[in-house]
C-alpha cells in the first residue's frame, strides 16, 4: 500500500484533495480486501468533486502521465480505481443530481456492492498526504510493501517480456 500512496502522491494528474480521497479510499479498503467508494457532488464539495472526477479518469487514461491501471497490474493487485459522473445511491448511479462523482476501488469496474464511504469536507482537509520518506505509517501492512527499488526491477522484466 505504500507504493499505491507513493504513486498517488507523485501524481501529476491529481490534485492535492483527490490525492487524500484516494489515499482515504485505499486506507478503507483495509489493505486491498474490501472494495469501497466515495461519492461527492459540487454543491458540498465545490470543485474538489471536479477534481476527483477529472482527477481520476486522467490518473487512468493514455493520455495521463500516472497509468494507474498499469501499477495495479504490475504490483499484481486486482484491486483498481474508476470513476464515473454521477451519485452512488443504494448501489446504483444516480443521474438525477448533476455535479456529482463517484470514484470506486475494486476488483470490479463501477462496482454495485462497494461500501459507500462518509465524507465531509473537513475529513479531506484533515488527511495528511503520504510521506514517502517515512514508510513506517504502514508497519500494518509490512509483508505487502514493495522496495521501489526493486519495483523498478519488477517493472523493467515485466516490460521486456511484454516487448514494451
Amino acid at each position: 500500500m505504500a507504493t499505491l500512496c507513493y504513486l498517488i502522491s507523485r501524481s501529476g494528474d491529481i490534485s492535492e484533495n483527490g490525492k487524500k480521497i484516494l489515499q482515504l479510499m485505499l486506507v478503507k479498503s483495509k489493505n486491498l480486501t474490501k472494495p469501497v467508494c466515495v461519492s461527492i457532488g459540487q454543491e458540498q464539495f465545490g470543485e474538489v468533486a471536479n477534481e476527483l472526477g477529472y482527477g481520476v479518469h486522467d490518473m487512468l487514461s493514455a493520455n495521463g502521465t500516472t497509468h494507474m491501471h498499469r501499477w495495479f497490474d504490475l504490483l499484481g493487485i486486482k484491486f483498481g480505481f474508476s470513476s464515473h459522473c454521477g451519485r452512488f445511491v443504494d448501489g446504483d448511479l444516480d443521474h438525477s443530481v448533476s455535479g456529482y462523482y463517484t470514484c470506486w476501488l475494486s476488483t470490479d469496474s463501477y462496482d454495485k456492492k462497494a461500501e459507500l464511504i462518509p465524507i465531509e469536507m473537513s475529513d479531506i482537509e484533515n488527511i495528511k498526504l503520504f510521506d514517502w520518506k517515512d514508510v513506517s505509517q504502514f508497519r500494518d501492512d509490512e509483508p505487502r510493501m514493495v522496495n521501489l527499488f526493486e519495483l523498478k526491477h519488477i517493472i523493467a522484466r515485466k516490460l521486456e517480456k511484454e516487448g514494451a
